[in-house]
């Protein structure tokens, strides 16, 4: 498993519901091209929001799934990329005296990711995931806290 994680300057309920806004997705996710469609109970566990990922050229179309929600301090997802798998996301929100801090805990659940998370390429995948991960942060960062502002 590897985790990133950051502190915000916004409360936990803005950063929780940024984090359950699916449309938001390729606005901070590092490889999130555009969300296709978003079920009407969603973040609900076993909802889904259904999406295209990749890079360049190569896209791949398919889904996350919430396992848990507890707002406005965890999101766990199950975010499936076609063929390469899927793999477990866990989002955790802590207020903190400045705003919040966010960890994400990402670890392959199934396919060639999961197979690819064997103790000799782990390292090297855990780099990659993490780099993603912290980029992604980043960009999640200025998003929440711009509708902190908006929301003052």
């Amino acid at each position: 498993m590897t985790t990133s994680a950051l502190g915000i300057d916004a409360p936990a309920e803005v950063v929780f519901d940024t984090l359950v806004d699916a449309e938001a997705y390729p606005q901070w996710l590092v490889g999130a091209k555009h969300i296709r469609s978003v079920d009407d109970d969603w973040p609900a566990p076993g909802s889904s929001f259904h999406h295209a990922v990749g890079a360049g050229p190569l896209t791949v179309r398919d889904h996350t799934t919430v396992l848990l929600a507890i707002a406005p301090h965890t999101l766990v997802l199950l975010a499936r990329v076609g063929p390469l798998g899927a793999a477990k996301v866990r989002f955790t929100v802590t207020p903190t005296v400045d705003g919040s801090h966010l960890a994400i805990e990402e670890e392959p659940a199934s396919g060639p990711l999961r197979a690819m998370w064997h103790p000799i390429t782990r390292p090297l995948v855990a780099v990659l995931l993490w780099g993603r991960n912290a980029a992604s942060l980043q960009a999640f960062r200025a998003l929440a806290e711009d509708r902190a502002r908006a929301r003052s």
